[in-house]
């Protein structure tokens, strides 16, 4: 069992490493690097549930140097260029490909699925796109197979016209894979996530998975 304390200071690592590899440079005036700034950020994420106040205090106690919360925002959002570049770079060292696409439309909640199926910013072309009971339609399954050559397998009743019996089996296997990343994604994410904007819900959301595949690659480095 390693302490928090032991974990930050990998972590740091980690991301100073990422960071050089995609030689990046820090300004020279800023008394946090942009490597603390991540830290701080990945910390909130994995032990506060996405807390900034108390992972830039365990973090100012651990580097001996502070930082308002306004003035680690300002930074963060200075970094969100940077975001999916750190993210290959670390799925890459782990060795595994988890699909990450940035969310650019939301729906209300009391909306249809496939609602937001018509919005999502597809780039799947030659690809098959995996879905439950709710996507169920006809018209969208068209749609990306003539336009956008999407092919897309959904679940469906068995009184559906398309359905077919060994197709519904693959689906159903695939869909349960995905259900399975989800939840496991997923598992750091606290009951609520906090925030004021849109842009600060999904930079926190980036930096959920982002910590949960840094955590990942502590695990493999201690193995």
């Amino acid at each position: 069992m390693h302490s928090q304390i032991e974990e930050a200071i990998v972590i740091y690592c980690i991301i100073d490493d990422v960071l050089k590899s995609l030689k990046h440079k820090d300004d020279i005036r800023a008394i946090f690097s942009d490597a603390e700034i991540l830290l701080i950020a990945i910390i909130a994420m994995l032990y506060y549930g996405g807390n900034y106040t108390k992972a830039i205090k365990f973090c100012m106690d651990l580097l001996k140097k502070k930082i308002s919360l306004s003035r680690f925002i300002r930074r963060l959002k200075r970094l969100d260029n940077l975001y999916f570049s750190i993210f290959n770079l670390v799925i890459k060292l782990i060795k595994q490909k988890i699909p990450l696409s940035q969310v650019e439309n939301f729906i209300e909640a009391s909306k249809n699925d496939v609602i937001g199926l018509y919005l999502l910013p597809l780039n799947l072309e030659g690809k098959i796109l995996y879905g439950d009971r709710a996507y169920n339609d006809y018209f969208a399954e068209d749609a990306l197979k003539e336009y956008d050559n999407v092919k897309l397998e959904v679940i469906r009743k068995k009184n559906s016209k398309r359905f077919d019996y060994y197709k519904q089996r693959l689906v159903a296997y695939f869909r349960k894979t995905v259900e399975t990343v989800g939840n496991i994604l997923t598992t750091n994410f606290p009951t609520k996530i906090h925030t004021i904007t849109l842009d600060g819900f999904i930079r926190k959301i980036h930096y959920f998975v982002l910590s949960f595949n840094i955590n990942c690659l502590i695990k493999l480095t201690y193995n």
